[in-house]
């Protein structure tokens, strides 16, 4: 396949991800600030035992994947709640998927675009559920003495298994 027919397919590819699984830039689906008690406390201030959160299904013992190399070389973050669109997450990567996705799992990838030599990464550092959804903050390493790093293109991604929610995902980057 050459490169033009490569690109044209990964674009369409990220763009059906979008439509099927509501994607959206950083922040675009922030939660709003509707006035709501915060999470472990009653309006009059009392606190609430929070429930505990159910655990994360895995594959194989694994809940994260990531690499230098994505076949989708856009800047991009992704939520899969269905097996459609755990597939459709695994074409973006450009490798097989590691197994089917797990019952009561979601998947979250976030996809830093192109980098220019070897020693980028991008990794999930903080997952936080609330109230009115879920907050996914990611950072990108760069290479410590990029002068001296292979001369190669990279495409960074990471996966992440979540418990299955309906609630809105919202990425914030951040800069390692």
């Amino acid at each position: 396949m050459n490169g033009i027919t490569a690109f044209w397919r990964i674009l369409v590819l990220a763009a059906g991800l979008f439509l099927i699984t509501g994607c959206a830039e950083d922040g675009e689906t922030a939660p709003s600030d509707d006035g709501a008690a915060a999470e472990g406390a009653t309006a009059d201030g009392a606190e609430v035992a929070a429930a505990a959160p159910p655990p994360v299904p895995d594959i194989g013992g694994r809940r994260d994947w990531s690499g230098p190399l994505a076949a989708a070389a856009v800047d991009l973050t992704v939520t899969a709640r269905d097996q459609r669109g755990w597939d459709i997450l695994w074409q973006l990567v450009g490798q097989p998927q590691p197994g089917p996705l797990p019952d009561a799992a979601m998947a979250v990838g976030v996809f830093i675009g192109s980098r220019p030599t070897a020693g980028f990464a991008v990794n999930i550092t903080d997952v936080q559920p609330g109230e009115t959804g879920i907050t996914v903050r990611y950072a990108e390493t760069t290479p410590q003495d990029p002068d001296i790093a292979a001369q190669q293109i990279t495409a960074p991604y990471t996966v992440r298994l979540l418990s299955l929610t309906d609630q809105p995902v919202t990425f914030i980057a951040g800069q390692r």
